[in-house]
């Protein structure tokens, strides 16, 4: 009996241990926002800016040097986290991981998750609007709009590796030993990957992408993968699908089809993966 309470307890050690990872990079951009801003103004108004409004147009404009600060700081702490801690110190390019194949299928769940994260932004629009045009307003203020080359490293490349080291890496590695059992420990560094973006919206479908990039982590056994597919999503989100859309204009025809092209991108590129893995299973049996 107290070898199974003796367990039980250390599995729930191992769960709090899951969300320590998110509690920390929430903490890490908190402190260094906190701070930059604080010089930043001080410096602003001891240089004789003095309105307001003027201020806080200003201090709006380094949201994104902000991010690139603390981002790089969690790319150290949790790449040295997720090496030492983690027991993942064999960090080369696995053999095979990128094959034509396997590519092809990555970019096209990337591709297709696009699709899947805004019906799920336009379902939470039909139930609560309003919470919809609060989001719309709040990354208009961080310029998040119309993205200066820095915003672009920050979203497109930074980011995502810093965010597969935090959640795919060191939370799934947790959730993993407190529950020994893959979905479930997916599911809580999901949901960990959604709580830390701080509003519905976001939080919404970043918990369906975290479930699918997990998956592809525990699929490739490897960040390398995970990484790719976020990197392409976000450079989707960005830069690619918006001019595109614009060039196919307003016809209901093209968008229906444009929409049932990227449902089945998403459902070919999962059921790509899942074949070729049942083929190397075979291979090894």
């Amino acid at each position: 009996m107290k070898e199974i309470t003796k367990k039980r307890w250390g599995r729930f050690g191992w769960l709090c241990m899951s969300f320590v990872p998110m509690l920390g990079y929430l903490a890490l951009s908190l402190g260094v926002s906190t701070v930059v801003m604080m010089i930043v103004s001080v410096s602003a108004v001891m240089g004789g800016m003095s309105d307001s409004m003027e201020l806080q147009n200003y201090l709006m404009q380094w949201t994104m040097p902000i991010s690139v600060i603390y981002v790089s700081i969690g790319l150290v702490g949790y790449g040295l986290w997720y090496y030492f801690g983690c027991k993942r110190k064999r960090l080369g390019l696995p053999r095979g991981v990128f094959s034509p194949g396997k590519a092809v299928a990555l970019l096209l769940v990337a591709f297709g998750g696009q699709f899947i994260a805004n019906y799920l932004i336009l379902a939470l629009e039909a139930m609560a609007p309003r919470v919809v045009e609060s989001y719309v307003e709040m990354m208009e203020m961080a310029g998040m709009d119309d993205l200066s080359w820095i915003g672009i490293l920050y979203v497109v490349i930074m980011g995502p590796i810093a965010e597969e080291l935090v959640f795919r890496g060191v939370t799934f590695f947790y959730a993993r030993r407190a529950t020994g059992r893959f979905w479930l420990a997916n599911t809580i560094q999901a949901l960990a990957f959604g709580i830390m973006h701080m509003n519905l919206v976001q939080g919404i479908y970043a918990f369906f992408i975290g479930l699918v990039l997990g998956w592809i982590y525990e699929r490739f056994h490897s960040l390398y993968a995970s990484i790719l597919v976020h990197i392409l999503f976000n450079l989707l989100g960005t830069l690619v699908l918006e001019p595109v859309e614009g060039m196919l204009g307003d016809s209901l025809l093209v968008a229906v089809l444009w929409n049932l092209v990227g449902v089945a991108a998403f459902v070919a590129g999962v059921l790509l993966l899942r074949s070729q893995k049942e083929r190397e299973t075979e291979g090894l049996s």
